[in-house]
């Protein structure tokens, strides 16, 4: 016979203990080899042992030498020997019993019902891999749990191994099997799934349905089932905290985010790796760091770190950085209080300090996921660098707090809509970035036009109706209607930036704010839209009459807050940090002035917003001027001479008909002319459809340009500002059967499309012209800017085959045309391209700019020519190579463009590829990147400049651009 007897559990215990439940047999050599099976487990005291150590033998109620129970545990605390006559077959040894057992025959009598089992329940369970069941003993004393079942179904299921034990208020983890640990074999799915746990003799001790959890959350009993003495608390997701007390969602990192404690860091970075962020801001390098979080110090830790920021908030290392923090660099498993990550803002464009934190605490008591944010005072090797906002990263614990599911987290790029052409610049932070399909359907769907349909006979609702499957359309209202309460100019709906969009297994999409440090200052127009989604929105009687609503709820939110006494408390509580911050860009009365206007602001803001919350109801409010023009749509509702259809009255300076435009009737003179060489273009004022600029420019006995040369664009770009900041029609449509001509059947001379365009052909059979020159197809919808000029007859006056309304500047002259080669140094500009003595042959034709020893070359050529012609001219190629450099040369260089995708620098990897250094200075140690860049597309990018917009790209160095060159002043002899 063969009986099992009690041993000591040798444990190593980190966040939980991990225990070696070893079962000895009586008569070792009936068994052969120990049966051992390794299980997490959290002990209720705090004894830890080491795990290369022997166990001793011990009798059950003698002290433990291992340290590994309580001394004196009772005989019953304990399984006790197996003292019955029964036989057991030898060659049985998977399901040993601890207790005695009769198997001498039948008895007599009637059937008894067992007792039930210890009260051993589930805890936590942890749904995504690797998955873990945590159970619990609430018994008074040492529960014995061999032979017991775990498992997704009533039957079946993980049989715990012989020797496992669960102390008196003891935790006990459950793995699912791995490569190198036993464990369970089921799957377990929060949200379907059911969780057994069955007693040896087959009786249900526990068992717990799993709600839905999003990645980044467990499920457990809250709260914490350890004292519950009767009904047993529920599961909702929870922090992952396998062997300890349960808590809910956040409660690990609460101090981190608490915004009347600050956080002191302290991170440490190798020489070497500051080098390595001085030439990529953006690269992840190694660090050390240490916090110190209300008075516990946690650390040190290795982690990753890199600066982060983008146009006007970004620093370098000589200035205040910001920062990006991951806790799971050298680990994907590793957390820090349950956080992959941390973001430290540098606050330099909120004076107040306090904007952020009030945001978002108002996002969030809207039910919209969003930070929590801290503050922390961080110090590099030793050195301060100041104050910081500590703001939650967007990351799956967060997102666990308000979503059950995540399907993809996209990060939308700056000024890039939710289209179809737009959405390969969004960033996947959640989810699988190789499939975007939810993404590809909200696109196409946004930009759809929608039949309209009975009752409302409105395409506006249509298109709003047709959205319900793909968006929550009142939690976007209402993001939307947050957004324009504080003021966000920098969001999505005022300006398509600092947003992101987050999807749910159903495909369901939400918006999240970002971004928020200068809002609170701006009063803008809560009917003010540039966000494609929240323009279609306000196009739908339906969706803007729920947003009215939402606008109210906002109001109505932060008064029950109180935001002002909050930023009051914030200021108080961070005074102190912030006298002592020596690399703030603002004074203390900076600061307090900015605190002053936002408390300000947070008094009145209501009472801005109460007109459009008044006009979503059903009273005589709705039209309080009498208009007939209910004052949601009325751009002026006290105004009964104001309204949308009204006819706009020429010259008085007001938007009679709520265009956005003043004096924009057809009647009212809305062009300005611009004359070069006897002729004549007419720049439009307004932005309109296609159908009603051509009808404007017919109007004027023209027609639409067509933009016949760069030469010709460029030219009436330095003319009128507007072709640098708007969108203009082209004189272009997509013909069946011919494809793109112009509108008198021409095919154009010229083609500059953009890249990637046209890409839409008869779905966007009209075309404009972009800002930087490039042509793009678009819906004739669309609103652009109309530019007239004469339709072309055919004349050529001077006979050199280019016509004055084609691309020839002069007509007058048969020695200048765009078939001619510029001559050098006559100051004529012979190929009509706008720059004079640009030919091949010339030197580049560089003038001084404002900026002491700066040139601005506007002839394209290549990377090589440029750097051959600054030097001829006595220089080099323009540096940007400090901060201070750069904001003084980056609008020279976005004004030098002209047309083209950018301008030279010094910038080049010519002798190591990715080890960026500035033509005759050296080792590249500030950086302006584009985001993406530089990428080396195709193997063939080595030289850099600026993009037209103002951040750095790489580019083949064969391309032609227009370049910048640094002159070294003449050294002027010093009289001895």
């Amino acid at each position: 016979m063969k009986t099992a007897t009690w041993v000591p559990m040798v444990c190593t215990v980190m966040l939980a203990a991990s225990c070696d439940s070893t079962s000895v047999a009586s008569n070792p050599g009936d068994l052969g080899t120990d049966t051992r099976q390794t299980l997490d487990v959290a002990l209720p005291t705090a004894d830890v042992v080491d795990a290369s150590a022997e166990p001793a033998d011990v009798a059950p109620g003698d002290a433990d030498p291992a340290d590994t129970q309580p001394a004196d545990i009772e005989p019953d605390d304990a399984p006790a020997p197996d003292t019955s006559d029964a036989s057991i077959d030898d060659s049985d040894t998977t399901d040993l019993e601890t207790t005695p057992i009769d198997v001498e025959g039948d008895l007599e009598g009637p059937d008894v019902p067992p007792p039930p089992p210890p009260h051993v329940i589930v805890s936590e369970v942890e749904c995504a891999a690797p998955e873990w069941v945590e159970l619990l003993n609430k018994e008074p004393s040492l529960v014995d749990v061999s032979g017991w079942r775990l498992s997704d179904e009533p039957d079946g299921g993980y049989v715990l191994p012989e020797g496992t034990f669960i102390a008196k208020g003891g935790r006990l983890l459950v793995r699912r099997q791995s490569a190198d640990k036993d464990g369970f074999t089921f799957g377990l799915s929060c949200g379907k799934d059911t969780v057994w746990l069955l007693s040896a003799d087959g009786q249900t001790a526990d068992q717990l349905t799993l709600p839905p959890a999003n990645t980044g959350a467990s499920v457990a009993r809250l709260p914490d089932p350890a004292g519950a003495t009767s009904e047993l608390p529920p599961a909702v997701p929870a922090e992952r905290t396998p062997g300890e007390p349960n808590l809910p969602l956040g409660a690990l990192s609460e101090a981190l985010f608490d915004p009347l404690t600050v956080t002191e860091i302290d991170l440490e970075l190798t020489p070497a790796a500051l080098a390595k962020l001085n030439v990529d801001p953006k690269l992840w390098i190694p660090a050390t760091v240490t916090l110190k979080v209300a008075g516990e110090t946690v650390g040190p830790l290795l982690i990753g770190a890199r600066l982060k920021g983008g146009w006007g908030s970004f620093q370098t290392l000589d200035g205040k950085a910001a920062w990006k923090l991951r806790f799971d660099w050298a680990d994907e498993d590793d957390r820090l209080l349950g956080l992959q990550k941390l973001t430290l803002n540098n606050m330099i464009q909120d004076a107040s300090v306090v904007h952020e934190a009030l945001a978002y605490r108002l996002f969030r008591a809207l039910g919209i996921a969003a930070p929590r944010v801290g503050y922390a005072w961080l110090r590099i090797n030793g050195e301060p660098y100041g104050l910081y906002s500590n703001i939650e990263t967007l990351e799956d614990t967060l997102l666990a707090r308000t979503y059950t599911s995540t399907d993809h987290l996209y990060e939308g790029a700056y000024f890039n809509d939710v289209t179809p052409e737009a959405i390969y610049f969004f960033d996947v932070d959640e989810g699988d970035g190789a499939v975007t399909a939810d993404l590809e359907a909200l696109a196409a769907a946004a930009v759809a036009d929608v039949t309209a349909e009975p009752p409302s006979g409105e395409p506006g609702d249509a298109w709003w109706t047709s959205m319900a499957g793909l968006i929550d359309g009142a939690q976007m209202q209402l993001n939307w209607a947050a957004e324009a309460w504080i003021g966000h100019w920098d969001g999505y709906a005022l300006n398509i930036n600092n947003f992101y969009l987050h999807s749910d297994h159903n495909g369901r999409f939400t918006m999240l704010p970002w971004g928020t440090d200068q809002t609170f200052l701006d009063r803008v127009n809560f009917l003010s839209a540039r966000g494609l989604l929240f323009v279609r929105c306000l196009e739908s009687p339906m969706c803007l009459e729920g947003y009215a609503k939402q606008v109210g709820v906002v109001s109505a939110t932060a008064a029950s807050l109180d935001l002002g006494q909050d930023a009051v408390a914030i200021a108080a509580t961070l005074a102190p940090w912030l006298a002592e911050d020596t690399r703030r860009p603002y004074s203390v009365d900076d600061h307090a002035a900015s605190l002053a206007a936002t408390l300000a602001f947070l008094d009145t803001r209501a009472d801005d917003a109460l007109w459009l919350s008044t006009c979503a109801g059903d009273g005589p409010e709705a039209d309080a001027d009498g208009d007939g023009v209910d004052c949601l749509t009325d751009c002026a509702p006290d105004d009964p001479l104001v309204a949308p259809g009204f006819a706009d009255v020429c010259g008085d300076g007001l938007d009679q008909d709520c265009s956005g435009y003043a004096d924009d009737a057809p009647e009212c003179p809305d062009f300005t002319a611009y004359e070069r060489d006897g002729r004549t273009w007419l720049v439009g004022r307004f932005p309109r459809s296609f159908a009603d600029a051509r009808a404007r420019c017919l109007a004027e006995g023209l027609d639409l340009w067509v933009v016949s040369s760069p030469g010709e664009w460029e030219w009436l770009a330095t003319q009128s500002p507007s072709l640098r900041s708007a969108d203009h029609w082209q004189g272009l449509s997509w013909i069946d059967g011919t494809g793109w001509a112009t509108l008198n059947g021409e095919l154009p001379t010229d083609w500059a499309w953009g890249d990637g365009e046209p890409n839409g052909n008869q779905n966007e059979p009209c075309a404009v012209t972009w800002a930087n020159g490039r042509w793009n197809d678009v819906p004739c919808e669309h609103v652009a800017i109309p530019i007239c000029e004469s339709p072309c007859g055919g004349a050529d006056v001077d006979g050199d085959g280019a016509t004055a309304c084609g691309a020839d500047c002069d007509d007058g002259d048969g020695l200048v045309s765009p078939f001619q080669v510029d001559v050098c140094s006559d100051g004529v500009d012979q190929d009509c391209n706008g720059v004079t003595d640009d030919g091949a042959a010339c030197p580049l034709a560089c003038t001084p700019t404002a900026v002491p020893n700066l040139l601005t070359c506007p002839k394209a050529v290549t990377w090589f020519e440029a750097r051959d012609s600054c030097a001829a001219l006595g220089g080099r190629l323009a540096s940007a190579d400090t901060v201070e450099r750069h904001a003084e040369i980056v609008g020279v260089a976005m004004a030098t463009t002209g047309g083209h995708d950018g301008v030279w620098l010094g910038l080049r990897d010519l002798d190591v590829e990715g080890e960026w250094v500035w033509e005759g200075l050296g080792p590249v140690t500030f950086t302006v990147w584009s985001d993406g860049q530089p990428d080396d597309y195709d193997s063939d990018e080595d030289c850099g400049g600026y993009f037209y917009w103002g951040e750095w790209n790489d580019w083949s160095c064969g391309a032609a651009l227009p370049s910048l060159c640094d002159i070294t002043p003449p050294v002027v002899p010093v009289p001895l």
